[in-house]
């Protein structure tokens, strides 16, 4: 029908109809009109012709349809509040709202609404889809016009939290799509959030990237600022180097985990928009990485020695003729810690297993792509002496299924430096146990050979 009728302003306000009002009566919003009205406001011709109506009757056309929501929450039970079946009219509201939000003249209208009437509509838990979609087509509206209003920072806390806490079968694609925006166009969005959101929100923010970062089927599509990237690395390294300033440890705990898989994937997709990326170089940042790694090896090591020391004495109380237990494998001694390293084992003891895990295969994959990037950070990891502790990762845990592969994969890519290939050759024939000194190098699609002059070598199979 849309398509036959020639839209002149008379023709646009009737089928706004009591939309466009100073006052809309009751009952004149019917599930039948909202029905007709989105699937008018589809229509790219009536989105066109949305332009005749003036800045006035645009306002109150968004007014209008983001009113009906609070209005229908006012009439259901509360039985079905939680429920989707009783949010009919909202639903045809807002998405008939989403479509003519691709009118510039009623983007232009959004700036005169409240956030706090959206800080409002994402409470409303069953309609979220349809509120979600609507503020991903405004983003640039809130950042160019609301970023110093009191409600801003809220807006994304309540974004941020919404996204962690709901079910894992709910569509995010359109928060997704907010976030992306501002991590694309907002060069310190991430820095800006830090300062300005609640702890907890910020820590759900950063579980949000790396959500979004951690896809490996997005392609090109997924691009971000390098600049908040970069922060993420900068913020790791200053709590990292400065444990005992930071009140609250369990906050930090927090935080290390999603901000050191942003690291790892940003360094493995390199997500960027164009013009964004500047080569920096990121040294500190490997050698924060480095500590923590040495850091979480030795609570590891020290676990593993624990054990030995309740087998020896259940060893000296075991009577005769009862089975000997199989005692765990050695450990790889590092030859010392440095202090740094034994502040961050200090703090990474209150740890859980499963926190360890996330963060030491996180680790595994930033060293790998750091190893490949740069031979100067391949240098590093040689000094540091990481191959024995890499090796000692490639194995299945409980909380990190994946880890093995992770490490194998690491390892690979450290070996194509000359002196970690060395320091490969250096570790024992059983090393800690863990693996098989053979099988390892056939995972890594190589074999130790001995050259003309009587030196081992790596050769691909």
């Amino acid at each position: 029908m849309s398509q036959s009728v020639q839209w002149n302003l008379t023709a646009v306000l009737e089928h706004c109809g009591p939309l466009v009002g100073e006052c809309v009566p009751p009952g004149s919003v019917t599930e039948e009109f909202l029905r007709s009205f989105m699937k008018t406001s589809a229509s790219p011709q009536f989105i066109a012709a949305l332009a005749l109506i003036g800045p006035p009757r645009g306002e109150l056309l968004v007014r209008n349809l983001l009113q009906i929501p609070f209005g229908e929450q006012g009439s259901l039970s509360q039985a079905q509040i939680n429920e989707r079946e009783g949010w009919k009219l909202s639903v045809l509201a807002l998405r008939a709202l989403y479509n003519i939000l691709s009118s510039q003249r009623i983007m232009d209208s959004v700036r005169s609404l409240p956030l706090d009437n959206w800080r409002k509509l994402l409470r409303m838990i069953p309609i979220s889809l349809e509120v979600t979609a609507c503020l991903s087509r405004i983003a640039e509206v809130l950042y160019r016009n609301f970023s110093l209003h009191v409600d801003y920072p809220m807006i994304h806390e309540d974004f941020a939290v919404l996204y962690t806490d709901l079910p894992e079968s709910v569509d995010r694609s359109f928060m997704t799509a907010f976030f992306l925006w501002f991590l694309r166009e907002d060069v310190g969005y991430l820095a800006e959030c830090k300062s300005t959101v609640d702890p907890n929100a910020f820590v759900s923010l950063l579980k949000v990237v790396d959500t979004v970062l951690d896809s490996p089927s997005h392609g090109k599509t997924l691009k971000i600022h390098y600049n908040n990237v970069r922060f993420v690395e900068l913020y790791v390294e200053e709590l990292a180097s400065n444990i005992f300033d930071n009140l609250d440890s369990d906050f930090v705990l927090k935080v290390l985990c999603p901000a050191v898989s942003i690291i790892a994937n940003a360094l493995i997709y390199n997500p960027f928009s164009e013009g964004s990326y500047y080569d920096t170089d990121e040294m500190n940042t490997l050698k924060t990485l480095c500590d923590m790694f040495e850091a979480i090896y030795d609570i590891d090591a020290q676990e593993i020695l624990s054990e030995q020391d309740d087998l020896n004495e259940a060893e000296n109380d075991r009577g005769d003729g009862q089975p000997l237990r199989p005692a765990p494998s050695k450990p790889y001694r590092r030859p010392f810690l440095s202090q740094s390293v034994k502040d961050l084992a200090f703090l990474l003891k209150r740890a859980s297993a499963a926190e360890l895990a996330e963060l030491r295969t996180s680790i595994l994959k930033a060293l790998g792509a750091l190893a490949s990037k740069k031979e100067k950070y391949a240098e590093e990891m040689a000094d540091r002496r990481l191959v024995p502790l890499v090796i000692s990762c490639a194995r299945i845990t409980v909380h990190s299924p994946f880890q093995m592969q992770h490490a194998i994969t690491t390892l690979s890519m450290m070996c194509k430096h000359r002196r970690n290939q060395e320091l490969l050759f250096e570790v024992e024939q059983t090393p800690t146990g863990a693996i098989d000194h053979e099988k390892l190098l056939a995972e890594l699609g190589m074999r130790a050979v001995v050259d003309a002059t009587g030196k081992l070598k790596l050769e691909k199979l």
